[in-house]
């Protein structure tokens, strides 16, 4: 069955899809709407019969009902994608199979809140999978795209209360005015007008009519492009059309060579020549009149006169507004002491690694501090001024053990001095590292780790140590050095 000639299948990304089916409805509403419409206002009619006259009951049962709507949508789509859209009669006439099996009572019951509906309608109705052969199907359709149907039933369902909304409280307004209530008496209050609640009730119906149809659309439509992109719809149907066109290209070259034949005549030499002043002329004008240069457009735009003074809204009607402008105050300002709180407790947990803060006092300098710690000398005045230079200086003659060293004592001196870290004379290099732990923030935490670990191989493991690495931690030694704990 040959697909509609004006639709181009071919892969493409699921917004792209979603905007197709909608597309395909403005393309299709004279088969679409008519059936529809019919169909869900007998339904809404009944709805309302059924529960004595009470609209909002019939607004939520018609509601609860979306799911069979979407059954008798889909076949006039799969039917018009190729070529066939059916016709009214056809329609009705194909009512009942449409709603007939395919986990309608399920769709209606235990998955009525599913938010891929339209995308696995498809499956449920035309596939006529059951069981693990439909979970199957529907996992593998949904690899890659499991979002897009649920931002679609979220677009629409926004869409659908739009509508359904922005009339009713405009009526509201003037209802408001006329009954001299408040507009929330008027909308939700329990001594709204019967009016109110037909209104809104019709309303509804009017937006699950305009919106249903596209939201089915877009989800057939991703089903689609899912199929062309997992079994190559695309590539088949492009052999299809090249196939046709090579046959009515060689039955059209056999007519033309006939004709050629058959009505070949020399050539007249007055077809060649030029069109007259009067033709020119008269093409000319043809063109100026043409209604694309001609085209008129006209704008109303409304302005308050002169020395009108606006009119002030009632005291009835901003009531309520100053209510809900007082009640999002107390909601914000709320929400902004939270976070506030939120930001106060992050900071007191989280203080010693973004501000290196420390609730505890730093040691008092013992009189008597040791002047050896791990067998070196840790006096600040048996090291040189600047560390760095002279590590390095050491590197270039040579005696990267010495420099090494000299880079270890100063970082003994410095946690001493300058972090007031209480080193005695028998400590051990770990015991060192465990003593400084919670004291150094992790930048220099790291940088004595590293330093440690080379010294304990050089000293203590008789390893030669690389002139490049005892570099990079002079290179390194102002980080340590410069930042306090």
């Amino acid at each position: 069955m040959p697909i509609d000639p004006r639709l181009r299948i071919r892969p493409r990304s699921p917004w792209e899809a979603i905007d197709l089916g909608v597309m395909l409805t403005r393309r299709w509403w004279r088969h679409i709407f008519p059936a529809w419409i019919v169909i869900a206002g007998a339904t809404f009619a009944l709805l309302h019969v059924a529960t004595g006259g009470r609209m909002v009951a019939a607004a939520f049962l018609f509601w609860l009902l979306k799911p069979a709507f979407d059954r008798v949508l889909l076949p006039i789509y799969s039917q018009a994608l190729f070529d066939q859209p059916p016709t009214f009669r056809e329609t009705l006439r194909r009512l009942p199979r449409a709603l007939r099996g395919g986990g309608l009572w399920l769709n209606l019951t235990l998955l009525r809140l599913n938010p891929a509906r339209s995308f696995h309608l498809p499956v449920w109705q035309l596939e006529g999978l059951r069981g693990r052969q439909r979970a199957a199907r529907i996992g593998v359709l949904g690899k890659q795209i499991r979002g897009y149907p649920i931002w679609l039933l979220i677009a629409c369902q926004t869409m659908e209360q739009v509508l359904a909304f922005a009339p009713l409280t405009l009526l509201a307004f003037f209802a408001a005015r006329a009954l001299n209530k408040p507009v929330v008496d008027v909308l939700f209050g329990e001594t709204a007008p019967l009016t109110m609640e037909i209104a809104g009730s019709l309303i509804y119906f009017l937006a699950v009519i305009l919106i249903e149809p596209i939201y089915v659309a877009a989800g057939f439509m991703l089903y689609i492009d899912r199929r062309a992109k997992l079994e190559g719809w695309d590539i088949e149907l492009a052999f299809r059309r090249l196939g046709e066109r090579l046959q009515q290209g060689v039955r059209a070259a056999a007519a033309l060579l006939l004709g050629a034949i058959l009505l070949w005549t020399p050539p007249d030499p007055a077809l060649a020549a030029p069109p007259t002043d009067a033709e020119s002329r008269a093409a000319i004008e043809a063109v100026l009149n043409s209604p694309e240069l001609n085209r008129h457009e006209t704008r109303w735009i409304w302005r308050r006169r002169a020395g009108e003074a606006p009119p002030q809204p009632s005291s009835d009607q901003t009531e309520w507004l100053e209510h809900l402008g007082a009640w999002l105050a107390t909601l914000f300002r709320g929400a902004l002491w939270a976070i506030a709180a939120l930001l106060t407790l992050l900071l007191i947990v989280y203080r010693r690694r973004w501000l290196r803060v420390s609730w505890r006092r730093p040691a008092p300098r013992s009189e008597s501090e040791t002047t050896e710690a791990a067998g070196l000398d840790i006096r600040p005045e048996s090291l040189p001024d600047d560390i760095a230079r002279a590590a390095s200086a050491l590197i270039d003659q040579g005696r990267p053990r010495e420099a090494l060293a000299l880079l270890y004592r100063a970082s003994l001196s410095r946690l001493q001095q300058r972090d007031r870290l209480p080193l005695r004379r028998g400590h051990t290099e770990g015991e060192i590292l465990a003593l400084a732990d919670n004291r150094l923030p992790p930048a220099r935490r790291h940088y004595l780790e590293r330093l440690t670990r080379i010294w304990r191989q050089v000293a203590y493991g008789s390893e030669a140590v690389a002139p490049q690495t005892v570099l990079e931690l002079c290179r390194s030694w102002p980080l340590f050095d410069g930042e306090a704990s």
